[in-house]
């Protein structure tokens, strides 16, 4: 019973932090979808000044923002398996890159150590959060009105 405890402490321990990191994982995927379509100026609005920008032709620009998560606060552990491991807890960083074409987003993509629990692209999230609310506060209801002509 004693060799099970330290086991189910950490168990229960990690449980949150997994929690967090789907809720942030998801939210970096919905990015990469909802975002395509999104204007320059409201880019900026929610996400900030970009700390990296590149003019590719005078139509199309990148523009990179990064979010660094190496703080010690909270817990991090990590468990030993084959080949490797797996980190529970903070660290990693996230290089989001936009395409823009005409001053639309056109795609989003995510450079770095980007997961965190095992979850791809969790440490993105603060990046675009705001982004994302914005946007779902934006999208137009279902609003097709059927009108009959006489």
């Amino acid at each position: 019973m004693r060799a099970c405890l330290p086991a189910l402490l950490v168990a229960l321990t990690a449980l949150p932090l997994c929690r967090c990191a789907y809720h942030d994982s998801s939210l970096a995927e919905t990015a990469q979808h909802s975002l395509i379509g999104m204007s320059v100026g409201d880019l900026d609005m929610c996400a900030g000044l970009p700390s990296k920008s590149e003019q590719i032709n005078p139509a199309t620009q990148l523009r990179s923002y990064e979010q660094n998560e190496s703080t010690n606060s909270g817990i991090n552990l990590t468990f030993r398996v084959i080949g490797g491991g797996m980190n529970f807890g903070n660290g990693g960083y996230c290089h989001a890159t936009f395409k823009l074409v005409n001053g639309q987003v056109t795609a989003l993509s995510y450079a770095g150590d980007t997961s965190s629990a095992g979850l791809p692209d969790a440490v993105c999230a603060p990046i675009v959060r705001t982004c994302v609310q914005q946007q779902s506060k934006r999208a137009p209801a279902n609003t097709n009105v059927v009108t009959s002509q006489r």
